[in-house]
């Protein structure tokens, strides 16, 4: 097989992978349906279980947990979107999820009802989801009592950028009859930018680069630079684009 040809600056994901092995690895990442991702994600956290179960922070079906989730919140009229480590996971390189994330709109009216779907399937707190609901803090947490894995559930802000997420959100098919919502592919980039400026995180920066190698064919360039920009993150953007090739 010939030598790949990449631009000056690309990075493979680990230390141990050629930039030959990586180029290929995310070509046939490409060529997979939504479907087969979804399922490879799934098998992934599965597998990390089965051969460390005392890695209790791995949820070992964070597919199977965000559909149920997600269609309670549908049923209710709660608009959502799934972000963190399974939406940079379904649109790039594939890790295991230590939680799973999702972001919603949600009125003090809503939440009674929202208590009352989740409370036979799940731990929740009236008083936390009130408090986040009424803005004296920012999430709560929803606990499944079938598989103690754990959902936060951070609520939308009210900030242009925040308004522009949930607009933007993309229905990501599992299968021909089910769906979920996920946090675009240009805005997991910028949070995951945003995260990782706050953190320096390696972890953040890797699922940048693989949701930037996987999708950089399909990206709206004017609303990432605009937005980084904005949030000034746009160094950083310009760096993981070189890493990625692009």
């Amino acid at each position: 097989m010939p030598q790949a040809t990449v631009k000056q600056g690309y990075r493979a994901q680990a230390e141990d992978t050629s930039v030959d092995a990586d180029v290929l690895m995310f070509t046939l990442l490409r060529q997979l349906t939504p479907f087969l991702k979804a399922q490879r994600v799934q098998k992934l956290d599965c597998s990390i279980r089965k051969l460390s179960p005392t890695r209790k922070a791995v949820i070992e079906d964070p597919i199977s947990l965000a559909s149920a989730i997600s269609r309670i919140l549908e049923r209710l009229g709660i608009e959502y979107y799934i972000g963190g480590s399974l939406a940079s996971s379904l649109w790039g390189e594939s890790r295991y999820s230590e939680d799973l994330d999702l972001v919603i709109e949600i009125t003090p009216l809503q939440s009674p009802a929202l208590i009352q779907a989740l409370e036979n399937e799940f731990y929740i707190s009236e008083i936390a989801v009130e408090d986040a609901v009424n803005g004296r803090c920012t999430s709560f947490n929803v606990i499944s009592l079938a598989s103690s894995e754990k959902i936060d559930l951070f609520i939308s802000g009210n900030d242009a950028f925040s308004h522009s997420k949930m607009a933007r959100r993309i229905q990501y098919p599992l299968t021909d009859e089910a769906s979920i919502w996920l946090c675009s592919t240009e805005d997991i980039i910028l949070q995951k930018l945003v995260w990782g400026k706050a953190s320096q995180s390696e972890k953040q920066w890797r699922d940048v680069l693989g949701v930037l190698k996987v999708q950089y064919d399909n990206l709206d360039y004017s609303y990432l630079t605009d937005w980084a920009d904005t949030l000034g993150i746009l160094n950083l953007l310009t760096e993981a684009m070189v890493q990625a090739g692009i």
